[in-house]
């Protein structure tokens, strides 16, 4: 690599590094939607924590892909989109203030400042898509996700024994347990958002009206089958919010099985990013997606043998958390890079745009969740998520080989 590129990857090494170490100390997976649940028993309420997190991050990239698609500088976009970050230090502090005596209000103020946050995150995302293939180059960017994760997953395994302490500390009763939580992770995220702000200001290519851009990207049937492949492996959202709620109060567990829960996930995590690392570089991406598919079926699979078991121990339904870690490396590794190699240069913002759009259906699936189990059992809803898994799996077996150098849009 050039000086510069050494330079880029670094720099975007500590945004990711310290990005999924706010991931890992508020997850909208397991730590958020247990906070939310001290809040309110409404399961659709706790299923929201979820819906916000995979909904609102993905509606700015649909909506304004074009608009970001037409800026000379995608820099700026993303640090003016910086300020919505402010949101998780803000929550952090109402923790420790007067409403946290007033459930409903903390609860309202949570959900509107993290629906801010997560919004101004997926700007961030449109504006990086366009800047990323530049600063690195496909093989480089491979190396980045894996390695960034492996140290994430590894600092995530401290990150879960954290959790586990703030919640079990006698001198921070609920909310201020969590409240220390989003103060740890608002740090971490300012450390990401000055290593972003350190890369290059390099001018991208200002390409096509979004309405022509959207119709050359979902005429490719390579991007087709990506897409829905990643939508129905995300059916698992469905299940997600509820495996904590599921193992403290359907199965009498401590709450403190949260940091084991972020544990389980981190080491399945380390140890997807390697194995499919390895496996997008020997036999290419669509390998990545395969695999990893194939053993996000495991979390809601587990959980339900641990369901009609009607008991578990807190090391059994960790394994739960295992498939989650796989999915979390397998939407960077896998699908993420899948369309950075398909889209052509200068309608990456679109592509991304559209994708994550189109994969942001499944930010109704946790709200539908909640529904689905104070209807049913949580038995059924586990079930479906599995079928949906079963889904990704089968139509990632359809999905071809793809690269960077061959790129040219498929009709």
């Amino acid at each position: 690599m050039t000086r510069e590129m050494r330079r880029n990857f670094a720099l975007l090494a500590v945004d990711a590094v310290f990005f999924f170490i706010t991931l890992s100390l508020a997850g909208h997976d397991n730590v958020l939607p247990l906070f939310a649940a001290g809040l309110t028993t409404s399961a659709p309420l706790i299923g929201l924590v979820p819906a916000i997190a995979l909904g609102l991050w993905v509606v700015p990239q649909v909506l304004l892909a074009g608009f970001v698609q037409r800026q000379a500088s995608k820099w700026r976009v993303m640090a003016l989109s910086m300020l919505g970050r402010l949101g998780m230090a803000l929550i952090a502090a109402a923790c420790f203030s007067p409403l946290a005596g007033r459930p409903a209000a903390l609860l309202a103020l949570f959900l509107a400042l993290f629906a801010v946050y997560m919004a101004s995150d997926g700007v961030i995302v449109i504006a990086l898509a366009d800047m990323l293939p530049r600063l690195l180059p496909e093989r480089e960017r491979v190396r980045l996700f894996a390695l960034t994760q492996v140290i994430t997953g590894l600092l995530g395994l401290l990150a879960g024994g954290m959790v586990s302490w703030a919640l079990a500390n006698p001198s921070w009763p609920f909310p201020r347990n969590y409240g220390v939580l989003l103060a740890l992770a608002s740090v971490a995220l300012l450390i990401s958002a000055v290593a972003l702000l350190l890369l290059p200001r390099t001018p991208g290519p200002v390409e096509v009206k979004r309405a022509s851009a959207y119709g050359v990207a979902w005429r490719d049937r390579r991007f087709r089958r990506m897409v829905l492949s990643q939508l129905l492996s995300s059916g698992v959202w469905l299940a997600v919010p509820f495996f904590g709620v599921h193992a403290t109060q359907q199965l009498a567990l401590p709450s403190t099985i949260a940091g084991l829960f972020v544990i389980a996930s981190s080491v399945a995590y380390i140890v997807a990013s390697l194995a499919l690392g390895v496996i997008g570089e020997r036999h290419g991406l669509h390998w990545i997606i395969r695999c990893g598919s194939a053993l996000v079926i495991a979390s809601p699979l587990v959980a339900l043998a641990v369901d009609i078991a009607g008991h578990a121990t807190p090391p059994v339904y960790a394994l739960v958390y295992v498939g989650i870690g796989v999915f979390n490396s397998l939407r960077m590794l896998g699908f993420r890079n899948y369309v950075f190699a398909l889209a052509p240069d200068g309608l990456r913002p679109t592509y991304v745009g559209l994708a994550n759009g189109i994969v942001g259906l499944a930010a109704v699936m946790p709200v539908l969740g909640g529904w689905l189990l104070e209807a049913t059992s949580f038995s059924i809803l586990f079930a479906l998520a599995a079928l949906c898994g079963l889904g990704g799996f089968g139509l990632s077996l359809t999905l071809p080989n793809v690269t960077t150098e061959a790129a040219s849009t498929e009709g």
